[in-house]
């Protein structure tokens, strides 16, 4: 049944990591399908806050509903079932440097209960297809460019249909044309349907490509609309 409930819904949370406090009264929502970037300064708390969309991080206060799970109070056994309807991306690849691309994203698949062989293949062809890597699934991950291993994280990232694509500094170890590439790739994913956070420090991207933006900030997360980043002079 469809639900019109959003994404993610963020009410007064505040994070605190060993006793200091990273972030207070933060509220936002994302909703299916929206492309929403989260910006600030290194040590700001963007890393916090989408940590604590995947359980990494657990709010001291507040409440945190992550596709229908209740965040701030989820069980241990229950975050993989979470985790499961997101799509992660970290700036460091993380991929199995033993393992072809293929293999890769199988082991990814298996890990989250995926047992039928064939509906393997058929879902690895598929990713691989999204991100326009298939004639690289024998490649090693010592075989290909940051953007392409950046690639295979991306397709790894889309392999259980998540609602929420989770992005943190995607394009931060690479260089301007390859991290033009993710982030269409990343635009393409939003058009499909699939909402999209993305952490980032490039202005540039928001510069071209502007959507509603959070800003971490002393402390506080405020809340830009799409036509204020539009026209916004970032430096």
């Amino acid at each position: 049944m469809f639900s019109a409930e959003p994404v993610v819904q963020v009410q007064q949370a505040s994070i605190d990591i060993k006793g200091r406090n990273i972030l207070r009264n933060v509220s936002f929502t994302v909703q299916k399908g929206e492309f929403c970037y989260v910006i600030g300064r290194t040590g700001s708390g963007k890393s916090s806050i989408l940590k604590m969309l995947y359980a990494e991080l657990t709010p001291t206060e507040g409440q945190v509903r992550v596709a229908g799970f209740d965040v701030k109070n989820i069980k241990k056994n229950d975050i993989p079932y979470l985790r499961r309807k997101l799509g992660i991306i970290f700036q460091d690849f993380q991929l199995l440097p033993d393992r072809n691309v293929s293999e890769n994203i199988e082991f990814a698949l298996r890990a989250t209960g995926w047992t039928d062989t064939i509906k393997i293949k058929n879902k690895i062809s598929e990713v691989l297809m999204m991100v326009g890597l298939s004639a690289r699934a024998l490649s090693y991950p010592h075989e290909i460019s940051g953007g392409e291993q950046q690639r295979v994280v991306i397709a790894r990232a889309l392999i259980n249909d998540p609602l929420l694509i989770i992005a943190d500094e995607p394009t931060g170890n690479l260089d301007p044309e390859v991290s033009k590439e993710i982030i269409q790739i990343l635009l393409n994913i939003h058009k499909m349907g699939t909402a999209v956070l993305l952490a980032t420090h490039d202005y540039s991207i928001l510069k071209k490509n502007p959507f509603k933006t959070l800003e971490c900030r002393l402390g506080e997360v405020v809340e830009h609309s799409q036509s204020y980043i539009a026209q916004k002079s970032w430096d």
